[in-house]
């Protein structure tokens, strides 16, 4: 049987998530668990099963972090959250749960929230921002998500008057205004 790239990847993680519990918890955590193969093969090198759970847990919330970053920086390149959405794989369980993709982008990278799940009972309203720099202008943009429509000044702060990025989105805006 073949491997694949995913099945190397995963491989990756789980050996990464085993250095993580050791990173953390020490050596101490190492323990061997019996061959998948029977008794007259080698044990295989493990760790503990809790500290495994807690480092895996470690790695989950590092890796949110990290995409979130990632989600980020492809805002700063021009990515638009819809775009985003789709790289997530967010699509079926968009259209599922008539939640439109870009909305379901922001709502998994800001929020954490997946569509059809409830958000958290503390949470009012959409959250104020997501902030990036932009690669056209320089600035730091406050990003408030796809939510309000309209106007883009209403979705992205903070763009340098001479943005041509900002200027093609105001643009867009007023063509679309004049079509109706």
């Amino acid at each position: 049987m073949e491997t694949t790239p995913a099945d190397r990847a995963r491989w990756a993680v789980n050996q990464h998530v085993r250095e993580v519990a050791e990173l953390l918890e020490g050596d101490a955590v190492r323990v061997e668990r019996p061959s998948l193969f029977g008794p007259d093969h080698a044990p295989l090198p493990d760790v503990d099963p809790l500290a495994g759970v807690r480092a895996a847990l470690f790695v989950s919330r590092a890796a949110t972090g990290q995409m979130r970053e990632y989600a980020e920086q492809a805002r700063g390149n021009g990515v638009s959250w819809r775009q985003l959405g789709e790289a997530l794989a967010l699509a079926k369980d968009a259209e599922r749960h008539d939640t439109p993709l870009d909305e379901a982008a922001w709502l998994f990278v800001v929020e954490g929230i997946r569509p059809g799940q409830d958000p958290p009972p503390h949470r009012t309203g959409h959250p104020t921002s997501s902030r990036w720099t932009c690669n056209t202008c320089g600035e730091r943009i406050t990003d408030r998500g796809p939510f309000e429509g309209g106007h883009p000044d209403n979705r992205e702060e903070g763009h340098a008057t001479s943005c041509t990025r900002h200027r093609a989105a105001l643009a867009a805006y007023e063509q679309e205004l004049s079509t109706w």
